[in-house]
Formats: C-alpha cells, sequence, structure tokens
C-alpha cells in the first residue's frame, strides 16, 4: 500500500492486514498490537477529541513497532494516512466498524495466550502531583478510571532503559505480598512509558515520623 493513500476504515480490510501481521514473529505481533489496542481504544473512547487522531512517528520505539511488517497496513486500513513525522486520521470516525477492528484485535491476542488484564489505555489515567521519584523517573498520584493510583514513569525512552522499565514490571506483575503495592497495568506504547501502582495512603517517611516505635522496630527497619 502506498503511504498517502487514503482508505475508507473496514474491518474487512484490517482483519486481512492483522492476519499477515500474525504470521510474523510473535514477539512482533505483540509489540505491534499492543501500540494498535491503544490506538485503536482511544479513538474509540475519544471520537470527537482531535488528540488521537494523530500518532507521531518521531520516537525511537514507535518507529521500531511501525517498521514490523504489515503493523503500517493495520493503521491504513483503519483509514490513516501517513505524513512525514506522524500518521493522522482523515474523514469521519466509523466508531461502530473500530470496535470491530478492537475485537480482531482482542481475539487474535488471546490466540496467544496474552493477558490483556495489565495493559492500560493512557486515555484511562489522569495524572496528579508529585509524589516522588526513583531510578527511572518521577512518580505521580493520579486517577485511572475514577479510582486513585500512583503512577510511575520512565525518565528517557532508551532501548536499554525500555528492556529494564519492562523487566520491572514484570517482576512486579509476579510479586503477591500483604506488604507488597500491586501493580495494576502498564503503559509501553506511549512516552514515557508508565507503570500503574495502588497508592499508598502515607509515605514511609511520614509513617516513620508519626508513629511511636521501639528501638527494636528501628532496628528491623534498618536490617530491611
Amino acid at each position: 500500500m502506498v503511504g498517502g493513500e487514503r482508505r475508507r476504515s473496514s474491518s474487512q480490510v484490517f482483519s486481512a492486514a492483522l492476519g499477515l501481521l500474525e504470521k510474523g514473529s510473535t514477539q512482533e505481533f505483540l509489540v505491534a498490537t499492543r501500540m494498535l489496542v491503544t490506538v485503536i481504544h482511544n479513538l474509540c473512547k475519544n471520537p470527537n477529541s482531535d488528540k488521537y487522531r494523530k500518532l507521531k512517528t518521531t520516537s525511537e520505539i514507535i518507529q521500531q513497532i511501525l517498521a514490523i511488517p504489515f503493523t503500517h497496513d493495520c493503521l491504513i486500513a483503519c483509514n490513516f494516512v501517513k505524513h512525514d513525522k506522524y500518521y493522522k486520521l482523515q474523514g469521519d470516525i466509523d466508531v461502530k466498524d473500530l470496535h470491530a477492528c478492537m475485537d480482531l484485535l482482542i481475539e487474535a491476542r488471546k490466540r496467544k495466550g496474552v493477558m490483556e488484564a495489565w495493559e492500560v489505555f493512557p486515555s484511562d489515567l489522569e495524572l496528579g502531583d508529585k509524589i516522588g521519584s526513583g531510578k527511572f523517573g518521577a512518580v505521580f498520584e493520579g486517577l485511572w478510571n475514577g479510582h486513585k493510583v500512583a503512577i510511575k514513569t520512565m525518565k528517557r525512552a532508551t532501548q536499554d532503559g525500555m528492556r529494564d522499565f519492562e523487566r520491572e514490571a514484570e517482576v512486579m506483575r509476579t510479586l503477591k505480598h500483604p506488604n507488597v503495592l500491586n501493580l495494576l497495568g502498564v503503559v509501553l506504547t506511549q512516552q514515557p512509558a508508565l507503570i500503574v501502582l495502588e497508592l499508598m495512603g502515607a509515605s514511609f517517611l511520614s509513617l516513620l515520623t508519626k508513629c511511636e516505635l521501639t528501638d527494636k522496630d528501628i532496628l528491623d527497619c534498618a536490617m530491611q
């Protein structure tokens, strides 16, 4: 398909392109479809917003995803047009047809055994006040579908940084303990990448300064 070609959104055309994408590397398929799920979800949820009609292609991560064979074709099937530094959706949004594309994506990803539950859509998040910082970036209080959460951001989208960031998220996903904050989801298809966690009611420092601790308690904390 030619980059500047305009096509009506068609779930049938999308299905054909998705089928070709699925025949490639499993890892590439999962990365590409993760981005496509996010793009289409945002359009379905915000059909009247210009913000989600444009997909910038300037970041290294997005460029790598778009280099995966047939990812471009899936976007074109959804009526996106390729420009120099972005893709932009042209014409009216056919929400019903986009929902059909989303269903095709989810079914294809389920065939690969993907757990959809931990992938969070950026449009469902609201960033609030900064509450801390760590190795990868800042941590903010925020809202996820109206629920208070902690949102951890990544400073730089380097390849090594993304691998470390994904590794941390994967480790946190497997940890289940009363004293460990639960991982609620991740956003890896936009910059900065995000990890969404349970929000702790008070910081560890405030607990230490406000609570009466014995010498044994203080020693236990120091040893941990």
